[in-house]
């Protein structure tokens, strides 16, 4: 089959809204997906699974237990899933940051899931699917989607956004410092926030900026506190010209910067490779 595509996440907001007795946080978040950031996975049938990790990133992903590999964890649980005992040679082609915020991770563990339901014809129920992809992890059935979402709960509601968002330019930048998502809600001190108003139909640029504004990351603080380079990449981006709202995606540590030019995104980006060589710096649009 051709290849999949794993699109890089952006949590345009995100707010922590409370925390179940069992620990786990409960979350509200508009969530998007980059068009032209994201892995590549492709598979050959082989008689069991395996793994090569090839890509700008991949020396931090071969960095842990390959059997901890969220790819090969949804290659597996699909199979369990369908009563398969073959597999498939999976390379994923790494492009995007891991520790980032990005849902890397997540997001090759959902194409993973796809690709498979595909190339095995399943037929999985709704409801055997979405715990199959929350307990793979709780960004991964947003992930699944791909895209425009509202995330919320532990990562078990995503609800799709049904009004078109204004166009915009995204400018990503990832500091030189990557964040550990569990450390970043350990130290996370404020009290929990509300759930976010509703995305604005209808809304312009402006208005859309406007309605934005009135949200947050609620792990900013946190991850700053543990990360500073955050704060840093943060300032950078607010200073750029054109930069409407520059804010962190998921617990880090990459920010973001909105624009409503193309060719001043693409300015600020020439930027940040001139001026910070040595960050993570892309330029994009949402799918």
């Amino acid at each position: 089959m051709p290849a999949v595509f794993a699109p890089a996440k952006i949590n345009l907001y995100l707010h922590v809204t409370g925390r179940r007795d069992n620990g786990y946080h409960l979350l509200d978040s508009l969530t998007v997906f980059a068009r032209d950031i994201a892995d590549r996975l492709t598979f050959t049938p082989a008689p069991s699974f395996s793994l090569n990790i090839t890509g700008p990133f991949a020396d931090a992903s071969n960095s842990g237990l390959m059997e901890d590999n969220l790819v090969l964890r949804a290659a597996k649980a699909v199979a369990r899933a369908c009563g398969r005992d073959d597999g498939f040679s999976i390379t994923l082609e790494k492009n995007i940051p891991m520790g980032a915020g990005l849902g890397g991770g997540s997001a090759d563990a959902a194409a993973a899931v796809r690709a498979l339901e595909q190339l095995w014809g399943a037929e999985l129920g709704d409801a055997e699917r979405d715990a199959l992809l929350l307990k793979l992890g709780a960004d991964v059935p947003v992930c699944y989607r791909a895209a425009t979402s509202r995330f919320e709960g532990i990562g078990d509601v995503v609800t799709p956004v049904d009004t078109a968002l204004p166009e915009f330019h995204l400018l990503l930048l990832c500091p030189d410092a990557h964040t550990v998502t569990k450390d970043v809600f350990g130290a996370r001190e404020k009290a929990f926030g509300e759930r976010a108003a509703d995305v604005p139909r209808g809304a312009g640029f402006e208005d859309f900026i406007s309605w934005l504004s009135l949200t947050r990351n609620d792990l900013e603080d946190a991850a700053q506190a543990l990360t500073p380079q955050i704060k840093e990449a943060l300032n950078f981006l607010s200073e750029l010209s054109g930069c409407r709202l520059a804010r962190m995606s998921g617990s880090g540590s990459c920010v973001f910067g909105i624009f409503e030019s193309a060719e001043a995104c693409r300015i600020a980006a020439e930027d940040c490779r001139k001026f910070r060589p040595q960050w993570w710096a892309q330029a994009t649009q949402i799918l």
